[in-house]
């Protein structure tokens, strides 16, 4: 290291006098000051001329490559980061006649992968660590890339005549990864360029890894104030606080999660303030939302809807815990605070039925989030939310039995912390929709002044004694003798449960227009005033047909399977009617069903309900659908 600082300070830069360069098995290299120092003291300097970059490589703008350059046509094939991959391994190769030998020698060596870290060089063992994490993909596809450009551009330098037999992977592992790990960004060093140089327009549309020698010694720590200033000449790392003899200089690499610190870096941050939980999603081609991330927000309140299909991409959107630096996303929901709005608008679009798209196009207005109040898209969104966040924990948590009780390695250690923060931020993202969910489909003691705002099949059935306890007893005895049963749980498991909600809204709205129906408790009155609402929503007339399970037919034709499907339904309705033909009033009486208003039930249990795991512990309930019923 002593070689590093002298050659440094021979080119113009070097540390502050009251700081000293130390050695130390757990952090490696780092900075401590050695008496005390004041905020706005320059603590390291580096000069730009000591860079190396991609610019080095092509030799630009006055940076010299310090030897023996590449072919034109190598470095016109590659993008800068794999150019500057290979110039680093040129200048390794080199060894002590790179004019960087000072530097190199400094980094861990080739061969030295325990010091690097990342999870490119994790063995078998430690990579069990990462079963079901996003990193296991993320790794994977990062070796996948970096492989790939390095075996392009060795056969471009073969095609060359270009002696190649040193270039290695291992070696050109070994440069990608100082480069992910150690390097700044590019504005820093062209930003200090003259402003008429002839290539500057050239670097400015470039984004690529510049390497800082003895800058790069102050390791990270997420909530370390220390600046960046940049000049003509030099860059200059200044403290923003005061330190005191034996502290340890941090730098701040900005608000990096776990993840991007582990992959990139080789190490993670416990209890990072920063950390967070990527969630790619991929939005289905027929959908019409757009998913441009490059292009801002319409704010709170606004949908993404466009009028044509567009091809999407995965998406990454990043969710958060309330220890998140951030504390999370603005929004008036706290259940939802986790998850960033453009996710919430584009599940909003996902999710709606026909009237809230009818009203997404309409008035751009997602979801009521300016009220702050809850509605069935809002519920739909919390139960897709439920689905692919249980996935993603049950995706990391079902390795555990392969995971031993203890890391017995530095890499094992990083990965338990990532590991367990992700898992963190999960359950602490799921408790409070899970608890949103419960509590909504809670029955209140008949004192209460609330309904519940949603309906589960089982609760529904119920609530028929509510308004009717002859007509209740009508209505489950129809459905054992047409179908056997009236448990819900043995309807649900012989696939009779959107078929039993439609036949359960059409019961509601008979009873509803009937004189003799007497409403017992404050929810009965509010199912018929809901029932009511969903006629005037959904005209009888004009009722639209859904194209769902219960009425799509084998080949998928609709038509087809509308009508097979109210077939279905109307003969039911006729065995049921055989046990109440003594009782003209009977629910199933003759002359109060038929196909058009069974159509319409199955159009308000469709478009007002939604399916959802309430549960996900209870497996022999699993999903369910559920109908909103709060207005």
């Amino acid at each position: 290291m002593e070689n590093l600082i002298e050659w440094v300070v021979a080119h113009g830069g070097g540390l502050h006098d009251g700081v000293r360069l130390t050695t130390d098995p757990t952090l490696g290299s780092f900075l401590r000051a050695d008496g005390s120092l004041e905020p706005q003291t320059t603590v390291v300097t580096c000069p730009h001329s000591l860079t190396i970059s991609y610019l080095n490589a092509i030799s630009c703008m006055g940076f010299s490559p310090h030897g023996p350059t590449f072919p034109s046509s190598f470095l016109e094939a590659f993008p800068p980061r794999t150019i500057t991959t290979f110039f680093l391994s040129q200048q390794f190769l080199l060894g002590e006649k790179s004019f960087w030998s000072a530097y190199i020698e400094t980094l861990p060596q080739l061969g030295e992968g325990d010091k690097l870290g990342t999870p490119l060089y994790f063995d078998d063992e430690d990579r069990l660590w990462l079963k079901g994490t996003n990193m296991e993909k993320g790794y994977m596809e990062r070796e996948t890339e970096w492989k790939e450009h390095w075996a392009k551009g060795v056969s471009k330098l073969k095609e060359e005549a270009w002696e190649t037999d040193q270039y290695t992977w291992p070696l050109a592992l070994w440069a990608a990864t100082i480069l992910s790990s150690r390097s700044f960004i590019s504005s820093l060093l062209v930003s200090a360029l003259p402003a008429d140089a002839k290539e500057t327009s050239m670097a400015k549309e470039n984004s690529f890894p510049v390497l800082y020698p003895l800058a790069d010694t102050v390791n990270h720590k997420p909530e370390a104030k220390i600046s960046w200033h940049t000049g003509p000449t030099e860059l200059g790392l200044v403290i923003e606080d005061s330190l005191a003899p034996g502290d340890i200089l941090w730098n701040n690499y900005g608000q990096k999660s776990n993840e991007e610190l582990l992959l990139g870096y080789g190490f993670c941050v416990p209890d990072n303030p920063c950390d967070q939980f990527a969630l790619k999603i991929r939005v289905p081609e027929e959908s019409s939302i757009q998913t441009d991330t490059s292009k801002p927000s319409p704010g709170p309140g606004k949908t993404l809807l466009n009028n044509t299909p567009t091809e999407l991409s995965d998406v990454n959107f990043y969710i958060r815990s309330s220890t998140h630096l951030s504390k999370g996303y603005d929004h008036p929901l706290p259940e939802l605070r986790p998850f960033p709005p453009h996710l919430l608008d584009i599940m909003s679009a996902l999710v709606a039925n026909d009237l809230e798209r009818e009203s997404m196009h309409a008035t751009l207005h997602f979801n009521k989030r300016d009220s702050g109040t809850y509605n069935r898209n809002c519920f739909a969104i919390i139960a897709q939310l439920l689905q692919i966040l249980r996935r993603k924990r049950n995706e990391i948590t079902k390795h555990n039995t392969l995971i031993p009780t203890h890391p017995l390695t530095k890499n094992q250690q990083n990965a338990k912390i990532y590991r367990d923060s992700q898992l963190s931020i999960l359950t602490h993202a799921l408790k409070p929709l899970e608890a949103r969910l419960a509590n909504a489909i809670t029955i209140p003691p008949s004192s209460s002044a609330t309904n519940p705002e949603l309906l589960t099949l089982s609760t529904a059935l119920k609530t028929l004694s509510k308004l009717d306890r002859k007509q209740h007893k009508a209505f489950t005895r129809g459905l054992e003798t047409a179908l056997g049963t009236s448990h819900t749980s043995e309807l649900r498991e012989a696939g009779w449960e959107q078929g039993i909600w439609t036949l359960w809204v059409c019961a509601l709205r008979i009873l509803a227009r009937r004189k003799e129906t007497r409403p017992s408790s404050r929810f009965a009155v509010a199912l018929v005033d809901w029932i009511i609402d969903a006629e005037k929503m959904y005209p009888i007339p004009l009722a639209p047909r859904y194209d769902g399970p219960i009425l799509r037919s084998e080949d998928d034709d609709d038509n087809d399977g509308d009508e097979e499907a109210i077939t279905e339904l109307l003969s039911i309705v006729q065995e049921a009617s055989k046990d109440a033909a003594p009782l003209s009033s009977s629910i199933f009486a003759a002359g109060l069903w038929d196909a058009a208003l069974l159509r319409w039930g199955n159009s308000v249990a469709k478009e007002e309900g939604f399916a959802v795991v309430i549960d996900d512990r209870d497996e022999e309930i699993g999903e369910q659908h559920v109908l909103y019923i709060g207005r």
